[in-house]
């Protein structure tokens, strides 16, 4: 039986020896995505280094507490991305400020973001008070 599938599939130009399409490595997998000024920002599974991975894990110094991956922070990213920039490098950099709590606590949500478009999101994380995207 499998002899006559292995003759049906070459007899019809497949060879029985078909190679796999080669799969996306796992850290370009998008993991969110918005637009922003008529373009799409995105975050991608990324590394340790970049990405979903890196915010995940806190950063590079393990800062769980000012590195969100919630609806609310999402919500900030996007509203930082649609601000003004500082470019340094290959690496642009966003902020948007944001009044928390009854005491209305001032943060700052800073995003970077590669120029390279397979990385996209390099990371996310609040910082105190109202702070200018050229000192983050």
């Amino acid at each position: 039986m499998l002899a006559a599938c292995a003759i049906l599939f070459t007899g019809v130009g497949l060879s029985a020896d078909i190679q796999p399409v080669e799969a996306k490595p796992k850290s370009s997998t998008v993991m969110w995505s918005a637009k922003i000024k008529g373009k799409t920002a995105i975050l991608r599974y990324g590394t340790k280094n970049w990405g979903y991975t890196h915010i995940k894990r806190g950063g590079t110094h393990g800062r769980k507490f000012n590195h969100e991956l919630t609806r609310a922070a999402q919500k900030q990213w996007k509203r930082a991305l649609n601000g003004p920039k500082y470019t340094k490098g290959t690496k642009r950099i966003y902020r948007s400020h944001y009044a928390v709590g009854k005491k209305k606590e001032k943060r700052t949500m800073r995003v970077i973001y590669s120029t390279n478009k397979k990385i996209g999101m390099i990371t996310a994380y609040w910082g105190r008070g109202h702070i200018s995207a050229s000192k983050c």
